[in-house]
């Protein structure tokens, strides 16, 4: 592992331990929820804009999948 790799490891250590420190296990486990609840519901609202294809049939984005 590189150098910039093990400071960003150190500061994610660090800033479990604070959170593992300022919260109950219950608030956590919230935090948990709400945080992948929020990462699905802009997944989904990313695929829904991204998914469609425009009026012309062609996709939105001409990068996307080509294959």
């Amino acid at each position: 592992m590189g150098c910039v790799r093990l400071m960003v490891l150190l500061c994610c250590v660090l800033a479990a331990a604070g959170i593992a420190r300022a919260f109950s296990l219950r608030e956590i486990a919230w935090l948990v929820v709400f945080t992948f609840g929020t990462l699905t519901v802009v997944g989904v609202l990313a695929e829904i804009a991204v998914g469609k294809p425009s009026r012309d049939g062609k996709p939105r984005w001409p990068c996307a999948f080509k294959g």
